[in-house]
């Protein structure tokens, strides 16, 4: 299993959108944990996501064969194209997608995600 991101900041599920297939992980600023910074977790071409509403630190990782036979054996049309990714250290939670990217910015809480890709 390697590793592809981690960190120990509060995460949440910030935004999915279902028609671009699109999944965003959001960690905000934080005055009590002294984060200036927001983090966004990425995941595009999203094809199944098992996924909590938050997480008290977030670990993704790419899942080795036999996690991706376990995990495949659970979804109802079986495995589909793309990479599988754990959230964490066990496999209740996970992303079927194209590789995850991130990012991490000073901006105010309300600004636009900093995966807004403009039209």
């Amino acid at each position: 299993m390697k590793t592809l991101f981690a960190s120990d900041r509060k995460f949440a599920l910030w935004s999915f959108n279902a028609s671009h297939r699109q999944l965003i992980l959001r960690s905000n600023p934080d005055r009590i944990a002294r984060t200036v910074t927001r983090v966004e977790v990425y995941f595009g071409h999203v094809e199944f996501m098992s996924v909590r509403p938050s997480y008290s630190s977030l670990r993704i990782s790419e899942a080795d064969q036999g996690e991706i036979t376990e995990i495949a054996a659970r979804i109802p049309d079986g495995l589909r194209p793309g990479g599988t990714y754990l959230l964490g250290r066990d496999l209740r939670s996970f992303v079927i997608s194209a590789k995850p990217a991130w990012r991490e910015a000073e901006c105010d809480f309300d600004a636009p995600s900093l995966f807004d890709f403009p039209a």
